[in-house]
């Protein structure tokens, strides 16, 4: 009987050795189509349309290795739909139109947010030189005139300028309202939930909406910033999980920063994804600053986050920009995104009605009304 044992015993450490070969392995395979997909996607929509066989390949590859896991929970098939039209778009080269670039940023979308489930995203040359130009110098002045302070939390060395949807536009049209970010945003943060309202089921979509905006300046011999993941704020406790088992809806922010000038280790660079221009995470992921070991190097971070739509915002964009300034640069979608909107069904409401309604006063009527 013991003989018995010992061989089903055998036989069952052997399966599982194997069986963690076969994911190893799997593993290998899988990282090495991501890392070729994301270059391919990175680089075909900026325009260069060579690299159409690549992102074919690779997201064939990609596709068959999470059909040989499997998954229980079903995430990892999140971005099979996705690629469903795409594959047969970019055979096909079919891509000549606004509606084929739609198609493209929702699969850029789907397939970073898979990488965020286990990962983070970063991304070179995401915002033109010009354009980090111009946000310079719109931020400048103010981070000249912002006092070093001594904080626990953040190192004397550093400056920051806040509310920047109502101090420099360029940094929210081109940061902030970046379309990928914004994609993954509205496919990782939009909630859904379904209630019976006037004796109907409905199902009612919370959008995403502005969580804070920052932008740091770190000077020479700054000190590390302690580890710390950015979900706190909404008491949001996370029990450890594999990729495979991630939801969305999980995480209730999104980051999202980029070099305003060369990030490297000696100057402050966020320790997590070294030698990205810009770098997503999600909020439940452990970070901090890095140290600087620098004479003469200022370490220059643009920063935002999105948050869902019925979570408090973590800078209170009510307050920060001045309403003029709302109304005079951004459309009515990005005063939503600001957070001039209401959370569907009715949450922050201004007299039952749209809050843009304190933008325009009494030109309000003559615009758009209703709680939507």
């Amino acid at each position: 009987m013991s003989a018995i044992v010992g061989v089903g015993l055998e036989w069952n450490t052997l399966r599982k050795r194997q069986a963690l070969a076969l994911a190893t392995t799997a593993y290998e395979h899988c990282a090495f189509g991501l890392q070729g997909l994301k270059h391919g996607l990175t680089k075909f929509s900026t325009g260069s349309s060579q690299l159409a066989v690549e992102i074919l390949v690779t997201t064939l590859v990609f596709c068959f290795i999470e059909v040989i896991r499997g998954d229980e929970n079903g995430s990892a098939f999140y971005h099979l739909n996705a690629a469903r039209h795409i594959l047969s778009s970019i055979a096909n080269g079919m891509y000549t139109t606004a509606a084929a670039d739609a198609k493209i940023l929702a699969f850029i979308a789907e397939f970073y947010a898979y990488i965020l489930s286990s990962s983070s995203v970063g991304i070179r040359n995401v915002v033109p030189q010009e354009i980090l130009d111009s946000i310079e110098k719109n931020v400048r002045p103010f981070i000249e005139t912002d006092k070093l302070r001594e904080g626990a939390f953040f190192p004397s060395e550093t400056r920051r300028v806040f509310g920047l949807a109502g101090k420099s536009p360029t940094f929210f049209k081109n940061i902030v309202a970046n379309p990928l970010y914004q994609a993954v945003c509205d496919k990782m943060l939009t909630a859904e939930y379904k209630s019976w309202l006037r004796q109907k089921l409905e199902t009612l979509i919370s959008r995403p909406q502005l969580k804070n905006t920052i932008v740091f300046s770190i000077s020479p011999d700054a000190r590390r910033q302690e580890l710390h993941s950015d979900d706190m704020i909404h008491h949001n406790p996370l029990t450890a999980i594999t990729a495979d088992q991630y939801k969305t809806g999980r995480d209730t922010d999104i980051g999202w920063f980029v070099a305003g000038k060369k990030a490297t280790k000696a100057n402050c660079a966020t320790r997590f994804v070294p030698g990205s221009d810009g770098l997503m995470m999600l909020s439940s992921c452990f970070h901090e600053g890095g140290s600087s070991t620098t004479t003469d190097e200022e370490g220059l971070v643009y920063s935002c986050f999105m948050t869902k739509g019925y979570l408090r915002q973590e800078e209170n964009q009510y307050l920060a920009p001045p309403l003029e300034k709302i109304r005079q640069y951004y459309n009515a979608d990005l005063q939503k995104l600001i957070g001039y909107q209401v959370s569907n069904p009715c949450l922050g409401w201004l007299d039952l009605g749209d809050p843009r309604k304190a933008l325009y006063g009494k030109d309000w009527a003559a615009k758009v009304g209703g709680l939507h």
